[in-house]
């Protein structure tokens, strides 16, 4: 059997998040995550030299969540 890969688990350690772990986390592909790093919707940090790894650090995932957050309509019941 087998399995999908988890998010690792950085609660409380401040490590940052691969773009990997994000997109399983919010049940997305990578690429839409890519891309609101792209539209700056997402901060995150490229480490390494040219095409180096992409970290997303937990502050700025907990900012990008609540700009995505869905809110209610005013007016609607």
């Amino acid at each position: 059997m087998v399995r999908a890969k988890q998010p690792s688990d950085h609660s409380g350690d401040g490590r940052p998040y691969r773009v990997a772990d994000v997109a399983a986390l919010l049940d997305v592909h990578p690429s839409t995550i890519y891309r609101d790093i792209a539209a700056g919707r997402l901060r995150a940090l490229r480490v390494g030299s040219r095409k180096g790894a992409v970290r997303i650090l937990p502050d700025d995932l907990k900012t990008y969540l609540a700009l995505v957050e869905v809110r209610p309509e005013e007016g609607s019941s």
